[in-house]
Formats: C-alpha cells, structure tokens, sequence
C-alpha cells in the first residue's frame, strides 16, 4: 500500500485515497462496476501487493500498490451481490 492511501469499500462505493499533501480521492458507485481486474507482479505475489483495474461505464481507474488485492476484488464482488438481492 502506498503511504498516504486509503481503500475502503462500503456498501454502496468503493472509496479510494490517495496522497499525503496533495490528495486524491475517487468514489466509484459499486451499482455501475462493470469489470474488476488484480495484476500482479512476480513482486507483488511475494510481497502480497498488486493493481487494481476498475472499469466503470466509460471510465476506467487504476490503482497501484494495493496490499491484498484478491482480497480487496472480492469485497467489492461480495458488496456487489448484497447490493444486488
């Protein structure tokens, strides 16, 4: 994880921060997620950090340096089913 970043998934968004003295910060309604992908590295499968690509509508949004990424791909899919019954 980089320093200075926040991934949080609730639900009904995915929030991510990124940034100590400049921030950013990217809400993603989990209602208009079409596509979540984790790549990986040969480092990061060591070290347990990956990428997170999420594809919303149009858009698309990377995000580097997530500690546990399957971890984090699978509670944003879970969040989405609950959303979903």
């Amino acid at each position: 994880m980089k320093i200075g970043s926040v991934y949080a998934i609730t639900n009904k968004r995915v929030v991510i921060k990124t940034g100590v003295i400049s921030r950013r910060t990217v809400e993603l309604v989990l209602a208009k997620c079409e596509g979540i992908q984790v790549v990986q590295g040969v480092l990061g499968r060591i070290f347990g950090y990956g990428s997170i690509v999420v594809t919303t509508g149009g858009a698309t949004n990377c995000y580097y340096c997530v500690a546990h990424p399957f971890w984090f791909k699978r509670a944003i899919n879970e969040q989405i089913a609950l959303s979903r019954m």
